[in-house]
């Protein structure tokens, strides 16, 4: 099957060697992780808990809070 955008690999791989960022944005800045484990760890705030705080999935304060 032949790609629609035969180029578009080289363009990223060009782009991320520019010092351009790739890719979808983080949605947590690493202040808001640490806080976040800080929080979780202290054991008082579920996991839905802490994504209703920081106004995220729960998937993405498990990812935070396991990594």
């Amino acid at each position: 099957m032949k790609s629609s955008n035969p180029g578009r690999n080289v363009r990223v791989s060009e782009d991320s060697s520019y010092g351009k960022k790739v890719g979808r944005p983080k949605r947590l800045d690493p202040q808001s992780v640490a806080e976040l484990k800080k929080l979780y760890l202290s054991k008082p705030y579920s996991v839905r808990e802490l994504a209703e705080m920081f106004d995220v999935s729960r998937m993405t304060v498990w990812r935070a809070v396991t990594t």
